[in-house]
């Protein structure tokens, strides 16, 4: 019976991720013919404290500690905002150059009763002021954005990591022809990048669809505009949960490798050893085999051997180099059930 248990372990990967985050606005501007405004609202009757903190773009994607002012205030830490308010925050807007970065909104008390959006004001002489306005929301691990790039319209969008880790973020594009996955987009540790959809994915010009970016081991947070004639808009973007509907988890070469470590069972316990190779799972003693999809979901339904039929699900995660893996398994005649945790070497 252990012998099956190895089996069924080996083939079995599955992880949940889960982090709790402050509040990300994706995007900040100043300077040039660009300022932003920040709006805080306590949507509670009590007082609220709360702290914005600024990253600037620095290039390649890496950003730095932002010392960002306001017309109100040289410093938005730790402001007090009376039950019922609302505060609005003016970037000056007077520098020659434009800055561009992301911020984020640390509630002290973490009670969820504070909600804040940005707005981003474009000043061109000779015509009225241009405003987009983005919503300050938790990261999330997958986003849907619509993109339309059609008629003279260009949709651009920002990308902000507020992780403390790099992420790599898989990207899904999808027309009324087409099904594309571009090469992902790899942010540092707090990194922000901006880029048009056109300039970013040369398969979008002249198009409308559905972009969908993924992370299978981080968050991310997204700002999408829409630019027609000389004006914008801000083109709504969706947090969703769950395995990707696109974009995909990273192709199955990526999870290539040797697989060690241990099951606990109802039955015992013991150690593990499998491969995966371009989507091939070999448990290596004794033999099996099973698939691995592109998300890296284990992908076997249904085992039987040595008189129990068993049902497991599992998925490996990656970071970085490492791909790392836990799961459960549950067998009848006899009933089994246990946990099992594997590392690739």
């Amino acid at each position: 019976m252990l012998t099956h248990l190895r089996i069924l372990v080996a083939l079995l990967f599955a992880i949940s991720v889960g982090q709790a985050q402050t509040l990300v606005i994706p995007q900040i501007v100043d300077g040039g013919a660009w300022l932003t405004t920040i709006a805080v609202t306590n949507e509670s009757s009590s007082s609220e404290t709360v702290s914005l903190t600024f990253f600037q773009e620095t290039g390649g994607g890496a950003t730095s500690p932002w010392s960002l002012g306001f017309v109100e205030m040289t410093s938005a830490q730790d402001l007090v905002i009376a039950g019922g308010d609302t505060i609005f925050l003016h970037t000056p807007g007077t520098a020659a150059n434009t800055t561009i970065g992301w911020g984020q909104l640390l509630e002290a008390d973490g009670t969820g009763a504070v909600a804040a959006y940005a707005i981003f004001t474009q000043r061109v002489p000779g015509r009225s002021d241009q405003d987009g306005t983005a919503p300050a929301a938790p990261a999330a691990t997958r986003i849907l954005v619509p993109f339309d790039n059609t008629s003279g319209a260009v949709t651009s969008m920002a990308i902000a990591n507020p992780t403390a880790s790099s992420q790599t973020v898989n990207v899904g594009i999808r027309t009324s022809s087409t099904t594309a996955q571009p090469s992902p987009i790899t942010l540092p540790a707090q990194g922000h990048t901006s880029f048009t959809f056109p300039t970013q994915f040369t398969a979008t010009a002249g198009t409308s669809g559905l972009a969908e970016f993924y992370s299978p081991s981080g968050s991310f947070s997204i700002l999408a505009l829409k630019f027609n004639a000389g004006a914008f808009t801000t083109a709504p973007v969706y947090a969703e949960s769950g395995p990707p509907i696109i974009a995909g988890g990273g192709s199955q070469p990526n999870f290539n490798g040797t697989y060690t470590g241990t099951y606990t069972g109802s039955m015992g316990s013991g150690g593990v050893e499998s491969s995966i190779n371009n989507g091939v799972v070999t448990v290596i003693s004794p033999p099996g085999t099973g698939t691995i999809t592109t998300n890296g979901q284990i992908t076997f339904g249904v085992v039987t051997g040595e008189g129990a039929t068993c049902n497991f699900s599992g998925t490996i995660v990656l970071a970085g180099t490492a791909a790392t893996g836990t799961g459960t398994f549950s067998c009848i005649n006899p009933t089994i059930t246990g946990n099992w945790t594997v590392t690739r070497q």
